[in-house]
């Protein structure tokens, strides 16, 4: 199967192999419907809470993380993409505004200053 491919029609989310492959679909942005999707969530949750095995349970759990992830990382794409498309800054910018003007000279002096050992 190559990185491009769609997942099986169905997928056992208890068996290792299948929550492999789920956890590389969601990776590799392999295209899954809607209605696939939140079956397969709702297995990984079966698997969690009807499991008594730890491996089992830490890598059920890890797809659901790893599924998370991704749909948090869409939504901050598209909120950044909404921005620009408003015609406002992709992320928040925080502005400072000095109330004094200070000359070059007396900025240069300043940092002289400091660059110089103290003789004390």
């Amino acid at each position: 199967m190559d990185d491009t491919a769609p997942l099986p029609d169905s997928l056992d989310l208890s068996k290792p192999n299948d929550r492999a492959l789920f956890s590389r679909a969601i990776r590799a942005r392999w295209p899954v419907t809607e209605t696939r999707k939140v079956q397969y969530l709702a297995q990984l949750d079966n698997v969690i809470r009807a499991s008594e095995n730890p491996r089992e349970i830490c890598s059920a759990v890890k797809c659901l993380i790893a599924a998370e992830g991704q749909n948090q990382r869409d939504e901050h794409l598209a909120d950044t993409n909404d921005r620009l498309d408003a015609g406002k800054p992709s992320a928040i910018v925080h502005s400072v505004s000095l109330d004094y003007d200070l000359a070059a000279n007396d900025l240069a002096d300043l940092l002289s200053a400091r660059s110089e050992p103290s003789t004390s």
